[in-house]
């Protein structure tokens, strides 16, 4: 489910459904995916991870009537086309790595009062 990538950990989302109910609980790490569902009235926060551990993972519930409108949903909350769907019919979102803020390369240089703009 958790992709590794060298030293760090990747973003990731997974959404499966409950019993035979239209519940969805959808699982992530990802900060902004989190923002967006915290914003959400329909949205309900449901688990979280423990103080003091090192991975964060956050837990939301969902109501959709279909699978369909749950998968273009989670489709439309992670960004990402490329939906991965197991057999019992859970989705997963790889949503890229983890960077280390201090590792980025910057895209802006400034110099001599003008920006320069790295490709």
């Amino acid at each position: 489910m958790v992709g590794q990538m060298d030293n760090g950990m990747r973003y990731y989302a997974c959404m499966w459904r409950e019993s035979n109910d239209d519940y969805y609980r959808i699982e992530t790490n990802s900060p902004k995916l989190i923002r967006k569902l915290q914003k959400r009235i329909t949205a309900s926060p449901c688990g979280r991870t423990m103080k003091g551990s090192t991975k964060h993972f956050r837990m939301f519930q969902l109501k959709y009537n279909k699978p369909n409108k749950a998968l273009n949903g989670f489709r439309r909350l992670t960004s990402q086309e490329s939906i991965i769907m197991d057999a019992d019919g859970d989705f997963f979102a790889d949503m890229g790595p983890i960077l280390d803020k201090n590792k980025q390369k910057k895209k802006h240089e400034v110099s001599n009062n003008r920006v320069k703009v790295k490709v």
